[in-house]
Formats: C-alpha cells, structure tokens, sequence
C-alpha cells in the first residue's frame, strides 16, 4: 500500500528510509523477542516495550491495536492537553504490519479527553516495512490499526533544531480558537467584525 501525507502535514512529516534498520531488523527481533515477551507486557496499550539504544523497541501481536493517543499530555493547571515539548518521535520500522494513522480537527471544540479521542480528518497514514524512518510531532494525536501480524517498531525521541514545534503546536490547536475568542471580545465590547 502506499503512504498518504495530506498537504497540510507534509511540512512536520517525514518518512525515509534506513538501510542499515532494513538489513539488521530480523536480527535485532531475533535478540530481543525472548527478553520483550515474558518482562514488558503492556496490555493496557496492546503493546510489549523494552528499552533500546535510547529508545524503545514496541511489539504487537497479532489482533492487536493501539488506538488514537498523543505522546505526552500536559495535565497542569486543570488542563489535558499535549504538552508542547521539543522532540520529534522518530520510528524505525523492523516489519510489515498494520498502518499508523496520523489525525487532526477541522473544528474548535476539539475533545482532548484521552478516554475519547477521535479526530475527525486524517493527516497522514504511514504502511510499516523494514527500515521505513517516519519523523512527526508527538502532539499529532496517532493510532496503530488492528495487526494482522506481529508489529515490531523502534521508537526513539530527538530534540527538535529546527524551532517549529512551538508554534506548530499553537497553529494545530489554539489558530481558531484565538480568531474566535478574538471576535467574541469584540463582539462584547460592541466592535464590529468583518
């Protein structure tokens, strides 16, 4: 299957390719398949995790699924929102496997509840195979459909040099919301808005 980025995410996503994870995958499952079944089970996320080279290694069985989640919320101050951070998630695809799903909101009252969480457009699906590289902000909320095999995906975090992350992260949740709390206040003060 090929990968769908829409317009929109094409700037903060990045898919290559590492030929060095491509030729190594099936030895680095070899190693570690013994050591991340019986210690790291995380049932609750449908995933096996251990950690790796400064990142983590994540297998999925079969019939597996991880739904829409972000990576790293911001619970202070009364708030569930992903933090800003400044880290891409980098992937480094060791199997096939099932698609991650990348979404976002076309409408302000966007449902930040983490129990609940559904975007309502698709920015970017992604098709897993051995050495595939994938770059995203860890605030785009993401899913992994169900398997259909077991999924096998090195997960590491990099500091962000190229200083977009901070005002991505206001562009992709707070834009709307600042026009509209904007023309509401004018609104109040009996300012006209065009």
């Amino acid at each position: 299957m090929k990968d769908y980025i829409s317009k929109e995410a094409e700037q903060y996503i990045e898919v290559g390719f590492s030929p060095i994870i491509a030729k190594n995958a099936k030895k680095i499952i070899e190693h570690f398949k013994p050591i991340i079944e019986p210690l790291n089970q995380r049932p609750d996320i449908g995933q096996n995790i251990t950690p790796y080279f400064g990142g983590m290694l994540l297998m999925m069985y079969e019939n597996d699924l991880y739904d829409w989640h972000f990576d790293g919320m911001d619970y202070s101050k009364n708030k569930e929102l992903p933090k800003i951070g400044s880290n891409y998630v980098y992937l480094y695809y060791l199997t096939k496997g099932s698609p991650l799903d990348i979404g976002g909101w076309t409408t302000i009252n966007r449902n930040f509840n983490t129990l609940n969480l559904n975007p309502d457009i698709l920015l970017a699906t992604i098709y897993p195979k051995p050495g595939k590289t994938l770059k995203f902000p860890p605030f785009l909320a993401h899913r992994v459909r169900t398997t259909s095999i077991e999924r096998w995906v090195l997960r590491k975090t990099e500091p962000a040099t190229d200083g977009k992350l901070k005002q991505l992260w206001i562009n992709y949740f707070f834009k709307d919301k600042f026009k509209r709390q904007k023309i509401e206040n004018n609104k109040k003060m009996g300012n006209t808005v065009s």
